[in-house]
């Protein structure tokens, strides 16, 4: 195997792992919460539109992160995609919060939307690499 083929699936198998173990880890800890307090992270405008709880919508992203970590991977094509998207929404969620407060705290999370934007690049990355290498 030469060189630069090794880079490729090296690459590939890191974004692999990366974006089938990451959303599932955030999608089981919307119920065990030891990662974070993921409301602070959730626009409750979207929940109110929807006429449910902020924690029913959280427990619903928690299950759609999962079921996207594991179609990366026994579908990664299409799973990076469905990642590449997913952040993507996640970003526009945490821009359209703006400045809020949470517990007594003012928040703004522009900095998050900014690493989620390039983790959506690097999920797209997978997707990419995917349909090159046909896995």
């Amino acid at each position: 195997m030469n060189d630069k083929r090794t880079n490729v699936l090296i690459s590939w198998y890191l974004l692999y792992f990366t974006y089938g173990f990451i959303p599932i880890i955030a999608g089981l800890d919307k119920y065990f919460y030891f990662l974070a307090d993921w409301s602070m992270y959730l626009n409750h405008a979207i929940p109110e539109f929807l006429g449910i709880q902020p924690h029913n919508f959280m427990l619903g992203v928690g299950i759609i992160e999962i079921f996207a970590g594991l179609l990366v991977f026994f579908k990664p094509k299409i799973g990076g995609l469905v990642v590449c998207i997913w952040l993507i929404l996640i970003s526009i969620n945490l821009v359209s919060m703006g400045t809020h407060t949470h517990n007594g705290h003012a928040m703004v999370h522009y900095d998050v939307a900014v690493r989620d934007i390039a983790m959506a690049i690097g999920a797209y990355v997978l997707m990419l690499l995917s349909k090159e290498l046909k896995k």
